[in-house]
């Protein structure tokens, strides 16, 4: 009973309402395709540095509708209470640990523990990891994602994503050990198209069904009516033509991919 006069005190405060502008800039034109307000819904701030070195208790899993992954409101032993994304098989009333300051002598290495990464060991899976000391948690993040630890070196961790990126990261920073949670997210069937407008998701049209004041493909008679060469709404080749820094690419793959 106690527990739940707390989570009803701090739902009031972590609970704000965000004003959704529907892809639409200050004078009120569509800058952004394919947006629409959504259904009402109201945001819950999550900590993403979890970093009040102590332990705490699960004692709610919530489903937030601004993210992927489950969520949680962890009830820590000096009294606050934090809603943070939870990696795969942790359940309610575990006990998990948060902080930069730990003692690799204690017990609370699991699943779920937001602890720095020197602590932890090689080729574990790893999710809601920092780019460096303090920065908050930036990879990682989405439903069923994670990365791996591969080694220890100079004072850096060496970890590789999902995509195959491998990422040079300070051992200080922190990493919460475990895949992310709700590994069957990318299964969800939505069943019918109102609830993707539910989500802010307005239809995509084809520009050869536009008019031609909308699209260049847009007018005239059947399916004859697109040029040659496909273009964008905004006349830029779209098929065939690299839109991509080949030298910047080429220089970020030499310092964090890895050819296999």
């Amino acid at each position: 009973m106690y527990l739940k006069f707390i989570e009803n005190k701090f739902n009031k405060k972590v609970q704000i309402r965000l004003v959704n502008y529907s892809g639409r800039n200050f004078f009120g034109r569509i800058c952004v395709f394919h947006k629409s307000a959504g259904h009402k819904a109201l945001y819950k701030q999550i900590d993403i540095q979890r970093k009040l070195n102590c332990v705490g208790i699960i004692i709610k899993i919530i489903r937030n509708t601004f993210a992927t992954a489950n969520q949680a409101y962890i009830f820590y032993e000096n009294g606050l209470i934090s809603c943070c994304i939870i990696s795969e098989n942790v359940f309610l009333g575990d006990s998990i640990y948060s902080g930069y300051i730990f003692n690799s002598t204690q017990n609370f290495i699991v699943q779920g523990s937001a602890i720095p990464m020197k602590y932890i060991n090689i080729f574990t899976y790893l999710n809601s990891i920092e780019y460096f000391f303090g920065s908050g948690f930036k990879f990682a993040r989405a439903a069923g994602q994670n990365a791996t630890l591969i080694s220890k070196q100079n004072n850096e961790v060496t970890i590789k994503l999902n995509s195959g990126w491998i990422k040079k990261i300070n051992m200080n920073a922190m990493g919460c050990i475990g895949r992310n949670s709700n590994m069957l997210h990318k299964y969800d069937n939505l069943m019918k198209a109102g609830v993707n407008r539910f989500f802010g998701k307005r239809p995509t049209v084809r520009g050869i069904v536009k008019n031609p004041c909308d699209h260049p493909h847009g007018g005239g008679e059947g399916k004859n009516s697109p040029p040659a060469a496909q273009v964008s709404p905004w006349g830029k080749l779209t098929k065939g033509t690299p839109t991509k820094n080949k030298k910047k690419h080429k220089k970020l793959r030499n310092l964090y991919k890895q050819t296999i």
